[in-house]
């Protein structure tokens, strides 16, 4: 299992804990967050991806109703400090397609759940005006891998709840993890993360939750989990791997998915202090992603 370092600062006062009961806070304001992400993948013991982005975060709570929390996600910094020849003739394009969602307003449940995105019309005119500018020659190349980008392009920004629900950054950044009792333990049967090899696929996991309290300051979640061998969703990575990958590997599909999450938070106000995810994905021993989030409070 990994160990995990965590910063101390001072402590908020505002009685958020009720019966031993996790609250999102209602009083955070404006708050800054520092994402370092580092990702590397490996094939037939080749290096061929190796890279560290580090992103600056602005993250205001703008209200509290009946309806929920709403709040204002803004992208203020995105860095790549750390990359390879491949990724670097991508990493502009990548930029491209993090324009429309770079400012978010969100509204999320009372267990901290996003569940409406409130600036989805800006979103997709950002996009519209991206793909009429800067995408304009992947629309003239008309090939069935740019008409796959505009698509899924199209579909992500005209309905951006599902890229926030699923994507790992906004799952680290708005876990649904309040209004759970402290300490307790949970089994988690069903939840989802993105494929980081297969593109677009979904992976289905099953895993655990335990909170515990660190300390008078402190709570400590942590989570795990394993994919799910059965099902529909591995039975399309096998077909995609066998017609794919196999030829290029040479060795049979050894599947493997773990995700292995870590949060703090203040005891008293529920405000996140640190998160940290770790990612690997398998094929095999030839094929493996591997990858390590980092949220941390500035300020």
């Amino acid at each position: 299992m990994s160990r995990f370092k965590f910063f101390e600062e001072s402590r908020e006062s505002d009685n958020r804990i009720e019966d031993n009961i996790l609250h999102y806070g209602v009083d955070f304001g404006m708050r800054e967050y520092e994402l370092v992400q580092e990702q590397q993948t490996v094939a037939n013991e080749q290096l061929i991806l190796d890279t560290k982005t580090i992103m600056q975060w602005q993250h205001e709570h703008v209200g509290n109703g009946p309806s929920g929390h709403r709040i204002n996600l803004n992208l203020a910094k995105h860095d790549v400090v750390k990359t390879n020849q491949l990724f670097a003739q991508l990493s502009g394009f990548a930029k491209l397609f993090n324009a429309p969602v770079a400012r978010l307003e969100l509204r999320l449940d009372k267990t901290g759940l996003v569940i409406e995105i409130l600036n989805q019309m800006e979103i997709y005119d950002i996009w519209n005006d991206i793909k009429a500018k800067e995408l304009h020659p992947l629309i003239n190349a008309k090939t069935s891998e740019s008409e796959s980008i505009l698509t899924a392009g199209d579909k992500d920004f005209r309905h951006t709840l599902e890229l926030v629900t699923n994507g790992t950054i906004y799952q680290l950044m708005f876990p649904s993890v309040y209004e759970k009792t402290i300490p307790g333990e949970e089994i988690i049967k069903q939840k989802f993360y993105s494929s980081n090899i297969f593109n677009g696929k979904k992976i289905e996991f099953k895993g655990k939750r335990a909170f515990t309290e660190q300390n008078d300051d402190i709570v400590l979640l942590r989570e795990n989990f394993m994919f799910v061998d059965a099902g529909k969703h591995y039975s399309d990575v096998k077909g995609i791997y066998d017609s794919q990958f196999k030829p290029v590997l040479n060795a049979e599909m050894n599947y493997d998915y773990s995700v292995e999450l870590t949060y703090r938070f203040f005891k008293h106000t529920g405000l996140l202090e640190y998160a940290n995810c770790k990612i690997e994905e398998r094929l095999n021993e030839k094929f493996i992603f591997s990858s390590n989030y980092e949220l941390i409070l500035k300020k």
